[in-house]
């Protein structure tokens, strides 16, 4: 898609976001905090994009996630 910039945290407010599929792209600087979809999102693809800063701890307690 060559996307560039960075994800909004505003994605978090999508209240039926239930895959993102952001892989292969120029996204950057840090990954929002997610925690709000905890119960909704299946798959999260992120990779292959130069963001920076550590993972968010609550992908790692997102209990619906499929694939990261």
């Amino acid at each position: 898609m060559e996307l560039s910039g960075s994800l909004s945290p505003f994605v978090a407010n999508m209240t039926a976001l239930t895959n993102i599929w952001l892989g292969n792209n120029s996204l950057s600087r840090h990954i929002p905090d997610l925690s709000s979809l905890i119960l909704l999102i299946r798959n999260i693809h992120l990779e292959d994009n130069q963001f920076d800063g550590e993972i968010p701890s609550c992908l790692g307690n997102i209990s619906t996630l499929h694939k990261v």
